[in-house]
């Protein structure tokens, strides 16, 4: 699934324009996201839960 995604024509106005209220930011992330695989997301997200919980910043340690 790597390459170009396809997004929408609102989806793109409001990540060049940031219009309608949306969160141009959080809108890259999303269609970042779209161009992993569920592996891929689920490794990065178990990295992320480890790093946060050696942080202190979650309660308990990630499962997997």
């Amino acid at each position: 699934m790597r390459g170009k995604v396809k997004v929408s024509r609102p989806v793109r106005y409001n990540i060049c324009r940031g219009g309608k209220g949306f969160d141009t930011k959080i809108l890259k992330k999303v269609i970042a996201l779209r161009k992993k695989d569920d592996q891929e997301r689920m490794e990065e997200d178990l990295i992320l839960d480890t790093y946060l919980h050696a942080l202190g910043m979650i309660e308990s340690p990630p499962e997997g």
